[in-house]
């Protein structure tokens, strides 16, 4: 049997449109994805341009994607790494609920 439509919920933003979707994964589902995705996912230190000075970023990121889908910001660009399959589940899911690609 087909999994039921799940309810999006509204959120009130100006100049937005957000949909909230609170039971998108259950959480036996969510500790899955989460388990996995601490392990497979390439996380790296990264620099930005603050005031023309290059200064490393609090965080460690990462960027996947389809090829040719790099990203800018704060005088870098980010190149995208080949999905992994964890986030190619997650991906074909939302495309589903969401209807586009």
């Amino acid at each position: 049997m087909d999994k039921p439509a799940i309810q999006g919920e509204l959120l009130p933003m100006r100049d937005a449109e957000v949909v909230l979707y609170r039971d998108f994964f259950g959480h036996a589902e969510a500790d899955s994805f989460f388990t996995r995705l601490t392990a497979e996912v390439n996380w790296q230190p990264q620099e930005v341009r603050i005031f023309g000075k290059f200064v490393p970023v609090p965080r460690r990121v990462s960027w996947y994607g389809d090829a040719g889908t790099d990203y800018s910001y704060s005088g870098i660009t980010v190149h995208p790494q080949p999905w992994i399959p964890s986030l190619m589940e997650i991906k074909a899911r939302l495309e589903t609920c969401a209807g586009v690609t």
